[in-house]
């Protein structure tokens, strides 16, 4: 595992401790997710590219 930063550490031992508790978020915040998640997907994205032989290599590599 990297070594933690201060903060990140401090987080890690409360959840550790069961200090910090999961909540859910309000249904208002939920309905904006979700009608981003859906605009998203219903979005066609095409795109076309050309790229030589070595560059290709270099993306694939």
């Amino acid at each position: 595992m990297k070594k933690l930063d201060a903060f990140k550490k401090d987080i890690l031992d409360a959840y550790e401790k069961g200090e910090l508790k999961a909540t859910s978020p309000p249904k208002a915040r939920l309905a904006k997710f979700k009608a981003a998640a859906t605009a998203t997907f219903l979005k066609e994205k095409r795109i076309n590219i050309r790229l030589s032989a070595p560059d290709l290599m270099d993306i694939q590599a």
